[in-house]
């Protein structure tokens, strides 16, 4: 069988990477922190919900219109970046 047990975010990753979820609202944003490394969240609630920082005041910064939100700069990203995401919702 090519069915195995996952959460609910493993599939959604999985599904980003693939390319299969289209025409949804929700994009990956990328936390840059001062030294140059980042952490990546599936979207700007999961991103809010880990580190305490206001979404919309995210969504502003990746959009160009703040400079900061939370003293880090942030952007939107194409893809989860497995090698660099680190799961800090535990």
């Amino acid at each position: 069988s090519n069915l195995e047990w996952c959460t609910q975010k493993e599939n959604t990753q999985h599904a980003v990477c693939l390319k299969l979820w289209g025409h949804c609202r929700k994009r990956a944003i990328r936390q840059i922190f001062d030294n140059g490394s980042f952490r990546e969240f599936l979207s700007l609630a999961e991103a809010q919900r880990i580190t305490g920082i206001n979404s919309q005041n995210i969504g502003l910064v990746c959009r160009g219109l703040q400079a900061h939100a939370g003293g880090y700069h942030w952007e939107y990203v194409s893809t989860i970046s497995h090698n660099n995401h680190e799961d800090f919702s535990q």
